[in-house]
């Protein structure tokens, strides 16, 4: 989601994690390193609440920019934190070439 200016995004940020990580069952906070200017994320049940399955929510901003990741897998499904924060990486990496006029060429290493 794009605000008109920095200002604006960080006054919106944090609505999405806190209005429903709750959903989340007993969620753990993931530390997503140091990217964008914010960052937090959650991981928790998915949705079936069983054992085997995971979910994650993940909110970034960068400048006047609000990223979001929502992540689900059931049981006997894999769903990595690794993954979650290397898609986090490159979500604010494109989102950072493209406040600068760059064309977004980050992405995941598909080797």
């Amino acid at each position: 989601m794009s605000y008109s200016d920095e200002e604006a995004a960080e006054a919106a940020y944090g609505d999405y994690v806190d209005t429903y990580k709750e959903k989340l069952g007993e969620p753990k906070k993931l530390d997503l390193g140091k990217i964008g200017d914010n960052r937090d994320a959650w991981v928790g049940l998915g949705s079936s609440f069983e054992d085997d399955s995971k979910a994650v929510l993940a909110e970034m901003r960068v400048g006047s920019v609000i990223l979001e990741i929502a992540a689900a897998a059931g049981p006997n499904v894999t769903l990595t934190d690794s993954l979650i924060k290397d898609l986090a990486a490159v979500f604010v990496e494109r989102a950072r070439q493209a406040q600068k006029g760059e064309v977004p060429s980050a992405s995941l290493d598909s080797s």
